[in-house]
């Protein structure tokens, strides 16, 4: 059955290196912005009989690629294509899964993964899920890419002596990362942060405490966690790993979303090196910044 790929606004560079490497259509699509600031989506194939992907990723502006997404959806529904594959490298609003007792919030995740299904969206392709306990608000399904071995491969050719070093998670929820990731570097000791969070009520993304647990066996540590936002948790996880003896601290996250002046503080922060992945396109003049392409990964999944 004939594919076609069609790029949302957010990383259509992206996007064609992985239509490109899948050996698919890349669609022609226009997008653009009516002066009230709502969107216009635009297609220029035939997909009928079809399946479409629809490639889109997160920047600064969630809410906007969101609606994007929905519209390029709709048209391809209108359009009659046999099947709608989203390739979302980050899944929007996939830490909002929980409600606490007696809060008045809504699960936004529940939310958009009602809103993917109602679009006739039969599949989603991501990577690096916050939590795969997202995974039961879905009825269709969801492949959710692990890349592991991506940076298991790189980190191989960076640090020789293995045995100098340990991996090291930020918090609990990163803890079973931090383990794969050890036993794919020839069984490194693991270990993690404790760390509580402010309601969100009254500051969000603040943490209250970060306390580790374990011991730090080794002078030199690689920090994995799936994403770094604000970079709030992992500074101070740095920091505090100096104060106990670490020398060298790499930095290791799939989703690099730097909010505000995250990158700043990252590139003054003085990692040993830091490694990201494309799943949002960033930039930097740092010879410590070192971004590591998923499209191989997805390509496979195609």
């Amino acid at each position: 059955m004939e594919k076609i790929l069609f790029a949302g606004s957010s990383d259509p560079k992206t996007a064609k290196i992985l239509a490109k490497r899948a050996k698919i259509k890349f669609g022609k699509i226009l997008i653009k912005k009516f002066a009230c600031k709502e969107k216009y989506i635009r297609i220029f194939e035939n997909v009928k009989g079809k399946i479409a992907y629809i490639y889109q990723t997160v920047n600064q502006n969630p809410d906007e690629a969101l609606i994007e997404t929905f519209l390029i959806a709709k048209v391809l529904n209108q359009e009659e294509a046999k099947k709608i594959v989203l390739i979302l490298p980050i899944l929007p609003y996939s830490r909002q899964e929980r409600v606490e007792k007696g809060r008045k919030e809504p699960n936004s995740t529940e939310l958009f993964a009602n809103l993917f299904e109602a679009l006739n969206v039969e599949k989603i392709i991501t990577c690096h899920l916050h939590s795969e306990k997202i995974l039961k608000f879905y009825k269709i399904e969801v492949l959710n890419i692990k890349p592991y071995s991506l940076f298991a491969e790189e980190l191989k050719k960076q640090i020789k002596n293995k045995g100098a070093w340990q991996v090291v998670a930020p918090d609990r929820g990163a803890l079973n990362d931090a383990k794969i990731l050890a036993q794919l570097l020839e069984n490194l000791e693991f270990s993690f942060f404790e760390k509580r969070r402010e309601d969100p009520a009254k500051k969000t993304n603040f943490v209250s405490s970060l306390i580790f647990r374990g011991k730090l066996k080794k002078e030199n540590v690689i920090l994995f966690d799936d994403m770094v936002d604000t970079g709030q948790t992992i500074i101070r996880a740095k920091r505090e790993l100096e104060k106990l003896g670490a020398k060298r601290i790499i930095l290791v996250a799939t989703h690099p979303i730097l909010s505000g002046n995250a990158k700043e503080k990252l590139e003054k922060e003085g990692f040993y090196k830091i490694f990201f992945s494309n799943s949002i396109p960033h930039s930097s003049k740092s010879k410590k910044f070192k971004i590591l392409d998923l499209t191989p990964e997805i390509a496979k999944c195609l």
